[in-house]
């Protein structure tokens, strides 16, 4: 088998408070996605049914086939939320609570397969046919696409789709940065964003750049401790990484750690208010989001679970206070995790 080659990230110095012009959530999420390409590349499946076998072979030898000539083809793939988050599950690596790294799941091959090849599709990246045997139904919402096969498909060089549906039209980036689906009023969002923007200026450029950035960051594990409650949102904010409701719809509310349902009442004047809270909880996700990627390259600690959370609780309060504080008490962490520790202690 051959040996997926290791990254480590620098300590960072600015990743819960990005400052102006920072480069640390990009060089963070490009390295996450070249490890995980470096495992993809290293990967050797178990024992497969022949059609997915020969599928992940085609889509393999497609990607393949832009190194070294032109990476950028094969990054415009891997930055899809969906790509990204099957290939995290297929090669595993991602880091658990206890510190141990989860094995591979290939459970989750036929949805990266498909979405390889609708990816490279609609990016008219490919030059010729690209056939798979077993696709499953996907939706590429950062790709703005959505394929329902009815059994074997081909992708055409010049767009087209044999043996399937390929649905197109199905997202629209919003004032915010953000995508939006279904019957989203583009106008009256667009009134909120201006509001917003008089009465919180830095807090507007913060919203548009949180919204932009997070769909890039996949999905954080289930064991970064999650949202509870829900805030009803005058918008629809894609600030999480392709999340569907059951009709494959983006739902009309966003997460909250603290709060419960909420009026939402006029959308033009309560939206301002609305989009105030949302700009926190933005940067608290923005936040989970980044140390997913990081905890994927590093082990950052002993306890990385404990790490994890304390930093989370800096972000929420905005200041290391005495639990803080107490959490990171006896902590031994990597270099990157040091540096961590560093930024929410103010070292």
């Amino acid at each position: 088998m051959t040996s997926a080659k290791t990254f480590r990230p620098s300590p960072p110095a600015d990743l819960l408070r990005p400052r102006p012009g920072s480069t640390t959530t990009r060089a963070l999420l490009s390295l996450a996605r070249r490890t995980r390409f470096e495992a993809w590349k290293a990967y050797e499946p178990p024992p497969l049914p022949s059609d997915l076998a020969q599928d992940l072979a085609t889509v393999r030898a497609a990607l393949q086939r832009f190194l070294p000539g032109d990476p950028h083809a094969v990054v415009r793939v891997l930055v899809l939320p969906t790509v990204g988050a099957d290939l995290r599950r297929v090669v595993g690596g991602a880091l658990d609570p206890g510190g141990a790294r989860l094995p591979p799941d290939p459970a989750a091959l036929p949805s990266l397969c498909t979405s390889i090849a609708l990816a490279l599709a609609v990016d008219g990246a490919l030059s010729a046919p690209l056939e798979l045997a077993a696709p499953v139904a996907v939706t590429l919402l950062a790709a703005d696409a959505r394929l329902v096969p009815a059994g074997p498909v081909r992708f055409e060089p010049d767009g087209r789709c044999v043996g399937g549906t390929l649905v197109r039209g199905i997202a629209r980036p919003t004032p915010l940065g953000a995508v939006a689906t279904g019957s989203v009023d583009l106008a009256r969002l667009e009134r909120v964003r201006a509001a917003f923007a008089r009465t919180h200026p830095g807090a507007s450029e913060t919203s548009v750049r949180l919204a932009r950035e997070l769909p890039s960051a996949d999905e954080a594990p289930a064991w970064l401790p999650p949202a509870i409650g829900r805030l009803c949102c005058p918008t629809v904010l894609r600030h999480t990484a392709e999340a569907l409701d059951d009709d494959g719809e983006v739902g009309e509310e966003l997460e909250v750690r603290e709060g419960s349902d909420r009026d939402t009442g006029d959308v033009d004047s309560d939206g301002v208010a609305h989009l105030d809270a949302c700009v926190d909880e933005l940067a608290r996700e923005h936040a989970r989001h980044l140390l997913a990627a990081l905890s994927e390259v590093d082990p950052l600690a002993d306890d990385p679970a404990r790490l994890v959370d304390a930093a989370l609780r800096f972000v929420t309060r905005g200041v290391a206070d005495e639990e803080v504080r107490a959490a990171l008490e006896g902590l031994s962490p990597s270099e990157a995790g040091a540096g961590l520790v560093a930024e929410i202690l103010g070292d």
